[in-house]
């Protein structure tokens, strides 16, 4: 039988190794897992400016992320970070939520307009999205 809770630490585990090994410039604090999130709640992962709540469950609905994954992530983000949802069912590929505003700052700050895609397709705009972030808050 397979312990969802270390199912989803291994994920978290997975996430803040990708994001360290792509995406930390030298001397930057790397992305830790927040161990203190069952006990008092907020997000899986910090990273800079970003608050990510991470979510691996064995199937659902068309790969679709649930619409309450994307509203806890934008609770433990409240009003300090930019809310991500990083998600993933069994054998399909790694896909993120993000605000539009997040990828574009000209558009208004509204978690409520979202983007949904595969990780592997919003890679080469990461840097950027992260930049942009200094801007958002």
């Amino acid at each position: 039988m397979v312990n969802s809770r270390d199912k989803g630490a291994r994920f978290e585990r997975l996430i803040c190794t990708l994001i360290n090994k792509h995406l930390i410039e030298k001397d930057e604090k790397p992305a830790k897992r927040n161990l203190d999130q069952t006990r008092e709640g907020g997000c899986d992962i910090i990273f800079k400016k970003f608050a990510i709540e991470c979510k691996f469950y064995q199937k659902g609905k068309n790969n679709w992320a649930q619409e309450q994954w994307w509203d806890q992530a934008c609770k433990s983000a409240g009003d300090k970070y930019v809310p991500v949802l990083i998600y993933k069912y069994n054998l399909k590929p790694i896909r993120i939520v993000l605000p539009v505003h997040a990828i574009d700052p000209k558009q208004p700050t509204n978690n409520d307009v979202h983007l949904h895609c595969e990780l592997k397709t919003i890679c080469k705009d990461l840097k950027k999205i992260i930049k942009n972030a200094d801007n958002i808050l």
